[in-house]
């Protein structure tokens, strides 16, 4: 399977490092990607001597209807080395006696080689397309160098889709264009988030939304229980914390419906469940605040311990002495 190709190629670029630094280099890893299009680990990449990526070394595996393959320089490399990981299906490929051969817009790629069954190994050349580059150039800013032209060759960038960005009123810098690449954001799924109130997002974070899988539905969801036009980068942090419109429904309903964003954010990253803040409220709680629960969580404070503490001071009812007492007891 896709998984376990890229398992078997990351320890071996792992392996690698290990002999860089026995060789006295220091080891530097990028991910620069890691999803359908496109996984790359550099090591030891960096500074303006870094080796040629237009030119390699490439393995091939068949994996279903996909040639999954690998392209890499030499272990000997002395300027660094980096590991290119990626599956393209079968009948993108075009076959013969020299081996395959892959074209899109953004130019092609030569595997010449060793192949039987869309499996085998050799050498590679990438040739970008001076055409594509040009119209680049005349659309976007920023540097489209050799690895930049790989990656959007890796992710297919098209004429049509830097048209339909620009439609949109954006200005793509080649930073955006292969971070879109690298993570396969599509037109309609950009078209969707800014339907849900988000057109004036930049396409740095657009990524982010998708890599994340923040959703239209997500979005409408967290904005019917409450949280409408939330800002960008906290929405982000509600999904990657697992924050969901059923959660902040449960404490609208508990009597927190008017909590901060962030507070919201925290109880999810400290796994205060509505349920724990109800069995402490339900003890008759008449002084709290939000940030109380987190305290009760972080100092292992639950209702049978706050009822505990209830019972030596009966009048209090304030959440924030019971928990400096059980604190100190």
């Amino acid at each position: 399977m896709r998984s376990t190709y890229f398992m078997k190629w990351t320890m071996l670029s792992f392996l690698i490092a290990i002999c860089n630094i026995s060789n006295g280099q220091s080891m530097m890893q990028i991910n620069t990607g890691s999803n359908d299009n496109f996984t790359l680990y550099t090591f030891n990449y960096n500074g303006p001597d870094k080796p040629n990526m237009n030119e390699g070394f490439w393995t091939a595996l068949k994996d279903g209807s996909e040639v999954c393959l690998n392209l890499t320089n030499s272990p000997k490399e002395t300027r660094g080395n980096w590991q290119l990981m990626f599956c393209i299906p079968v009948d993108e490929f075009s076959s013969s006696d020299a081996g395959l051969l892959l074209e899109r817009p953004t130019g092609s790629l030569h595997l010449r080689g060793r192949v039987e069954n869309w499996e085998g190994m050799g050498k590679y050349t990438f040739q970008e397309s001076a055409k594509f580059k040009n119209y680049l150039q005349s659309q976007i800013s920023g540097e489209l160098d050799d690895i930049t032209m790989l990656k959007l060759f890796l992710g297919n960038m098209t004429k049509q889709y830097v048209s339909d960005l620009k439609s949109l009123g954006y200005n793509p810098t080649a930073k955006d264009l292969t971070k879109l690449a690298a993570t396969g954001v599509d037109i309609p799924y950009i078209k969707s988030i800014r339907d849900e109130g988000y057109a004036s997002m930049d396409l740095k974070m657009m990524s982010k939304f998708y890599i994340h899988k923040i959703t239209p539905n997500y979005i409408r969801g967290i904005s019917e229980a409450g949280y409408t036009s939330i800002e960008p980068n906290m929405l982000k942090k509600f999904k990657i914390h697992g924050v969901t419109a059923k959660f902040i429904q449960e404490l609208n309903k508990i009597g927190l419906s008017e909590l901060d964003p962030n507070m919201i954010k925290k109880y999810a990253i400290h796994d205060i469940s509505p349920g724990f803040i109800k069995s402490i409220l339900d003890l008759g709680i008449q002084d709290w605040k939000p940030k109380d629960f987190i305290k009760c969580k972080l100092h292992g404070i639950n209702a049978e311990r706050v009822k505990y503490a209830m019972e030596q001071n009966e009048e209090s009812r304030n959440l924030a002495a019971y928990i400096k007492y059980l604190k100190h007891s």
